[in-house]
């Protein structure tokens, strides 16, 4: 049989290739200069990570409607989230906790000023309702930037259905260093946030309901309490199951 260049394509040599294709997604969203300028000008260091992660997140947000910024405590998650809202060039509001909301001193405040992000306004957790009423008023709004967002990882609390409401046909990007807490469900609430249950535009999965269901179903097989080694080992197991079917194309991290 007549050999091909296929045939020959080495398990390293596919996976060069597939990063190749996986770099060239992103051509074109690099950060641009007067991003870069903005960073410096108000002190900040424009770090390559930070920057490579604003490329990746305005991907998915083309992609997919929104991101999931997921970095550890401390490396700079908030300058991301402002550089990605100044990028997209929409009006937008930022959710966050009451401690966080600060002042033209400190907190998204003096963060929506730094990044020139003027007509931005920033809501706590508390006033969900408040910022409910301010979408729905202000048809500009497009992208809603919800820090902590870990905190939204039941669907079934008053809380959650607002900020479901507030992002429904919105650009959205979630904040949060625990995207993975305890249950497959707290990914899932959050992925719906920017996500439809059935047909997500996330490659390989049909149903997100379904999907984290037979998730959900393999975690409660293992008793918490009698096997807690079993039961770390399925967490984990499912852990890498969330990573490669949903992360790989939502998640910055």
């Amino acid at each position: 049989q007549k050999e091909t260049f296929l045939r020959e394509i080495t398990p390293f040599t596919a996976y060069a290739y597939l990063l190749k294709i996986y770099l060239q997604l992103h051509t074109g969203k690099t950060p641009r200069w007067d991003l870069i300028q903005l960073l410096t000008e108000k002190g900040y260091k424009p770090f390559d990570y930070q920057l490579s992660a604003v490329a990746q997140a305005l991907a998915n947000c083309e992609a997919h409607g929104g991101t999931i910024l997921a970095d550890v405590v401390g490396l700079g998650k908030t300058i991301i989230a402002c550089l990605v809202g100044k990028a997209l060039g929409k009006r937008g509001i930022v959710i966050c906790p009451p401690h966080l909301v600060g002042d033209k001193d400190s907190g998204w405040v003096k963060y929506l000023e730094d990044f020139k992000l003027w007509e931005w306004r920033v809501y706590s957790l508390g006033k969900l309702k408040n910022a409910l009423d301010f979408v729905k008023d202000k048809e500009e709004i497009e992208v809603v930037i919800v820090d902590e967002a870990h905190r939204f990882r039941n669907e079934k609390t008053v809380s959650y259905e607002k900020l479901h409401a507030i992002c429904r046909g919105k650009m959205v990007v979630l904040v949060t260093a625990t995207p993975y807490n305890n249950r497959p469900s707290d990914v899932k609430a959050q992925l719906l946030l920017f996500q439809e249950k059935r047909n997500p535009t996330i490659p390989g999965i049909y149903d997100i309901e379904r999907f984290f269901k037979k998730l959900e179903d393999r975690v409660k097989k293992v008793d918490r309490k009698k096997n807690p080694e079993g039961y770390r080992k399925i967490l984990k197991s499912v852990g890498e199951e969330i990573r490669k079917k949903i992360f790989i194309h939502v998640m910055v991290r």
